[in-house]
């Protein structure tokens, strides 16, 4: 009986919209802007330029990469595009290409609970129940939101079960009432392990909105990207992904594009669009204490589980690979989603970034060390 009751109550909401306070904030926001980088650049030498750029045009030709690039590295700045945004139509990419992150959303979530936190708005100790009194599942805090040891199941092993029109995008809102109703069994017991799990981030997403009482895409548009000219950097809840101007259009393998599907009305977990440039003055807002102050932002630069065999462990929000002789600590994080690849790699101990955004998901992820090793040697 309790699943038909779920049907009934998932049918009643299936036609709320996912875009309302999304769409308040995108007028502005049609007309594609010029870039406005305030940081003055210099370049890297010749050798690490033709170096890079070999890296990358191997990579094309053997059809493993098609994307932008920025390479950072204290004030030296490579950046290039290489292939299509449209496949079809042969559109070639440009500085202001706009690309799926994926679950490189996750840090900007993260950063989102964190402003809150420092703001006194929030604890890292509250639980969800706190915030969310008609949450089933108790003890789980933020913290363990943020650091993926709630031992909550992964919601999208439940949606397809549960949403009748999938022509029709699902919603935050949707989602939460869902897991409410349904109240499927956790993978583990709370903070028992560290398991990577998109449902703590959507989540994140409902407490900020129930904190602020703002949609979560508003709030973060406001108080992350406004702030430091992340000035074509969006989350997106539509299925209409085709009205993001200046859009790199995903693809598996550069013959087909990936179509709109329903869980990219979740966001949180994913849902944020932006630019090479965006994410290098995102990282820039991290290193001068911009964005969150110091100790915030070193705070979730700490471990919060034990390091594995390949030397990684998660903070808040961030992926970490332990320092090691000679090589300094890795912050960062990966994407992977419908078409999209993303990778935001940092070194802050030697202001290092790599940003590398792609709309063709076929390969294997590029190996962290080899990519910095271009800049660092």
């Amino acid at each position: 009986m309790k699943f038909w009751w779920v049907l009934i109550v998932i049918g009643s909401i299936q036609f709320s919209s996912c875009v309302g306070g999304t769409e308040e904030n995108q007028g502005d926001r049609s007309v594609v802007k010029e870039d406005t980088l305030d940081y003055q650049f210099k370049e890297f030498d010749a050798a690490t330029i033709s170096k890079i750029d070999r890296f990358f045009k191997i990579k094309r030709s053997a059809g493993v990469f098609n994307g932008n690039v920025a390479m950072y590295k204290a004030g030296k700045l490579y950046k290039s595009s290489y292939g299509y945004s449209n496949y079809l139509k042969k559109t070639p990419l440009n500085d202001s290409s706009v690309f799926q992150l994926a679950s490189g959303s996750k840090p900007i979530t993260a950063i989102a609970v964190m402003q809150l936190v420092e703001n006194g708005k929030l604890s890292l100790t509250d639980t969800i129940n706190h915030i969310i009194p008609d949450f089933p599942y108790p003890g789980i805090t933020v913290e363990m939101l943020l650091s993926h040891r709630s031992g909550l199941s992964n919601y999208m092993y439940i949606t397809d079960s549960l949403w009748l029109d999938q022509g029709i995008p699902m919603c935050n809102d949707n989602l939460l009432d869902s897991l409410i109703v349904k109240n499927p069994d956790p993978y583990y017991s709370v903070n028992q392990k560290f398991n990577y799990c998109n449902t703590n981030y959507f989540l994140l997403a409902a407490i900020v909105e129930n904190v602020t009482g703002r949609e979560f895409g508003s709030w973060v548009q406001e108080n992350i990207f406004d702030s430091i000219q992340m000035i074509h950097t969006q989350i997106y809840s539509n299925m209409r992904m085709r009205d993001i101007p200046n859009l790199a259009i995903g693809s598996e393998n550069r013959k087909w594009h990936i179509p709109d599907y329903y869980l990219n009305g979740i966001t949180g977990d994913k849902g944020v669009y932006s630019t090479t440039n965006d994410m290098l003055n995102l990282h820039m807002g991290l290193q001068s204490g911009t964005v969150l102050d110091y100790s915030t932002v070193f705070n979730m630069y700490e471990p919060r589980s034990v390091f594995n065999y390949r030397n990684g462990s998660y903070g808040l929000g961030w992926r970490i690979v332990k320092k090691r002789e000679n090589y300094p600590r890795i912050i960062y994080h990966l994407g992977w989603w419908r078409g999209y690849r993303s990778y935001f790699i940092r070194i802050p101990e030697e202001d290092i970034a790599v940003i590398i955004l792609s709309n063709l998901a076929r390969g294997k992820f590029m190996s962290k060390e080899e990519l910095i090793n271009l800049i660092r040697d």
